[in-house]
């Protein structure tokens, strides 16, 4: 199957009716749908199935504005600064709103082919970083690099915070890190811990609650999210020797209740000063396999895990 790049205005199930200007970069089992001018990733899939990522139908078609005083929670894949709580020392943003030079600032796309293509946002006045982000799509592996150059004085230290709202899923996985890494367990973000948490020898495992929101964390580098079709493993490379935001943690999974049923996948990177001249990258890849239905999934994921 030749491989094709496609930039329309796109009529697609997996994304709604859009009149958004998007660009899909489509391998020969996958595609991905990318939203410059809201400087998101809007869907990753395999073709002719329903894609995985999360997206709000109120907000299809809507324009980011770095004015408004609520946050325009789009969907997709996206990358904020961390940590969250030091927002107010380097953002114009009244209350819990992500800075607007990373969540709300249309971006351009370059060195576009049919399977590759690098976002890049305008220069960030408040924190001095530049953001750039390499897309890859091979098979069914979509691999992502975000890069922060640092062009004048700002705040430090940061991380890279990569953010994917994925649909409700059957459940989630994150990884437990490797024997030696501090902290070992997980690590608990939310008041409380998630009520269908599970630890396996392995990994914890939950679901989405339709009441509350949770939040856990580890210091491993894999998490997978699966439906009765798809499961997609994410990872970042693990860190060692670094200090990590959120006491410690390399990945979480938010849960989000009812009315927007999503949950988050996210890596973080090291904390790092990023020096005037300076850059700092981390590298997140997504894969999709399809699920087997003989398998139970504990065994599928955790063989998924043991073989990065």
């Amino acid at each position: 199957m030749k491989t094709i790049l496609a930039t329309v205005i796109y009529l697609t199930a997996t994304l709604h009716a859009a009149e958004w200007k998007e660009t899909i970069l489509r391998s020969e089992t996958a595609e991905v749908t990318i939203v410059p001018e809201i400087g998101r990733i809007m869907q990753f899939g395999f073709i002719g199935k329903p894609g995985i990522f999360w997206n709000a139908p109120e907000l299809i078609n809507k324009p980011a504005d770095p004015a408004r005083t609520e946050w325009q929670n789009f969907g997709g894949e996206k990358v904020w600064p961390s940590p969250e709580k030091d927002w107010t020392h380097f953002s114009s943003r009244e209350g819990w709103l992500p800075p607007a030079g990373f969540d709300a600032t249309p971006a351009t796309l370059s060195e576009t082919t049919a399977t590759a293509t690098t976002i890049t946002w305008p220069d960030d006045g408040k924190t001095g970083i530049r953001m750039t982000r390499k897309l890859s799509l091979a098979n069914s592996t979509l691999t992502v690099t975000t890069t922060w150059t640092r062009l004048k004085p700002g705040p430090s230290p940061l991380a890279i915070w990569t953010i994917a709202q994925v649909r409700n899923p059957e459940e989630c996985f994150i990884d437990k890190p490797p024997e030696g890494m501090l902290p070992r367990g997980i690590i608990q973000l939310s008041n409380s811990p998630p009520p269908s948490l599970r630890e396996l020898s392995w990994s914890y495992a939950l679901t989405r609650d339709a009441k509350s929101g949770y939040k856990v964390g580890t210091a491993g580098s894999d998490m997978a999210w699966a439906d009765s079709g798809t499961i997609c493993h994410v990872r970042i490379a693990p860190s060692e020797g670094t200090i990590q935001p959120d006491a410690g943690s390399r990945v979480q999974i938010y849960t989000n209740p009812d009315k927007k049923p999503y949950v988050e996948l996210e890596t973080l990177g090291s904390l790092a000063t990023i020096p005037v001249g300076t850059e700092i990258s981390e590298t997140t890849t997504y894969t999709l396999y399809p699920r087997d239905p003989v398998q139970d999934l504990d065994t599928t994921v955790k063989n998924l895990f043991k073989a990065n």
